[in-house]
C-alpha cells in the first residue's frame, strides 16, 4: 500500500475480506493552494538524512524527491 492512496487501498482491502475499515482521525481537507512544497523545507543535509534513513522505502516504492 501506498500511503498517499491509503483511504482507497484500505476500502478495497475491505470490500476483498467483506468488512468495512474506518480511519479515524482522517485529514479530510486538501492542502491549500499557496502552501509551500514539501522540497522547500529540505537542505542538501537534511535530504540526505531522509535518503538514509528511507533508503529502502524510497526505492520499493520508487518515491523521488
Amino acid at each position: 500500500m501506498r500511503f498517499e492512496n491509503l483511504k482507497e487501498e484500505l476500502s478495497y482491502i475491505g470490500s476483498v475480506i467483506n468488512r468495512k475499515i474506518t480511519l479515524y482521525n482522517e485529514n479530510t481537507h486538501q492542502r491549500p493552494k499557496n502552501k509551500a512544497d514539501y522540497r522547500s523545507f529540505y537542505n542538501d543535509t537534511t535530504r540526505e538524512i531522509v535518503e538514509t534513513i528511507f533508503h529502502k522505502e524510497i526505492e520499493h516504492f520508487e518515491y523521488k524527491f
